[in-house]
Formats: C-alpha cells, structure tokens, sequence
C-alpha cells in the first residue's frame, strides 16, 4: 500500500512538471508568470528526486557541513536564474533561433586590419584567442554599442579606451600567429546584408566607422 502510494505520488508529480513545462513553452504568458511557473518546476522536481529513498539515503549520508553547502548551492544556482535569466534560458522558453524573423537588414561588425606596407588582412576576432573565441568578439560588440549610446564625454573615453585596449590585444595576438602580416591600424567597418531582389545574389554593403592606430 505504502510503495502504490509512492509510486502515485512521483507520478503524479512527473505529470505535474510535464504539465507545467508545456505551459512555459508554448503558453503565450505575462509576467510574473514565467518566473512562477519555473520556480514551481524546480520545486516540483526537487520533490519527485525526494520521494525516492536511495536518494534520500545518499543525501543523509552526506555529512551536515556539506549537505548545507549542496543545498546552498542549489538555493543560489535556482533562484539566480529566476531573478536574472528565466527568459532567455532554454529549455524552459521557445527556442527560436532557427525561425527568428529580423526587422530591417541585418548588420555586424568586420576588422579590417592593416599592415605596414598597406595590404588589407580581415582579422577573425572569434577565432583569434581559441579557449575565448566568444567572449572576446561579444566584448568588443557590447563596448561598441556602448560607445554609441554613452551619455558623456567622460563615459565615452572611457569605453573608447577599454575598446582600444582589448582591439590591440587581438591585433598582437593575430600578429604573433601571422607574423608576416604586422597589422598597424584596424578599421572597424559596419557591415550590412541588404535583402536581395528575387534570382539576385546576397551582396554585403560595408561601410568605414572608425580607423584605430595601433
């Protein structure tokens, strides 16, 4: 009786969370919804990994001092991601990467690198650094766009500074793994993918924002 009682129950539970996954998915909701939803996954998770009694048992064997630290941990993990990231988060929101549709023409940033005797070189700033490709390419963009919307003279030198600085640091590492380039200065071009007339080709307008002295 104890162990159908068990079992209804993480049943129960299982179907509860599926439940309330397919709600946060394709539910068109209002905040604070989301976040409400979400915390109740975790919650309703965390019950159906409690209603089993070997996990039960691990966590008991688990001296105090660390069995605190492991809830701890769990607390901060859950509720940082409610308060900061639920809606960009997946699984728990539409994943529509593959289906986003863009208003206007999408645009990016090139660096254009130039060298001492005046050969222009593309420098590939996601590949540059390989253990932080990313990183280092999304910095450059956020402190770009920073730029643009700074509100003060002061505020813009100083983003202008800390651009320059991480600029010159691919241009010495690009220059390290290409030593017979020696990139001196580095035009940052803005690039744009206008849409194409029907059987015309996709054709990449670019245009100069600013010229860096290394």
């Amino acid at each position: 009786m104890v162990m159908r009682l068990r079992r209804n129950s993480t049943l129960l539970l299982g179907i509860s969370m599926a439940i309330t996954i397919a709600a946060l998915l394709f539910a068109p909701l209002s905040a604070p919804w989301p976040k409400v939803l979400e915390g109740a996954v975790y919650v309703l998770f965390a019950a159906m990994l409690a209603s089993y009694q070997p996990i039960r048992s691990v966590l008991t064997a688990i001296p105090t001092p660390q069995r605190i630290l492991l809830y701890s941990m769990a607390v901060v993990l859950v509720v940082t991601q409610l308060r900061n990231r639920p809606h960009e988060s997946f699984p728990l929101i539409p994943w529509n990467m593959y289906n986003m549709r863009f208003s206007g023409n999408p645009q990016y940033l090139e660096y254009v690198g130039i060298c001492a005797d005046g050969k222009e070189v593309i420098i590939p700033v996601g590949t540059v650094f390989h253990s932080q490709e990313r990183a280092v390419l999304w910095r450059l963009h956020m402190l770009w766009k920073q730029m643009d919307a700074s509100a003060s003279d002061a505020e813009l030198q100083q983003l202008t500074d800390q651009f320059q600085m991480v600029l010159k640091s691919v241009v010495t590492r690009f220059n390290q793994q290409h030593p017979a380039t020696d990139v001196v200065r580095v035009r940052v071009m803005e690039c744009s993918l206008p849409q194409p007339a029907p059987g015309r080709k996709l054709d990449v307008t670019r245009q100069m924002l600013k010229e860096y002295v290394l």
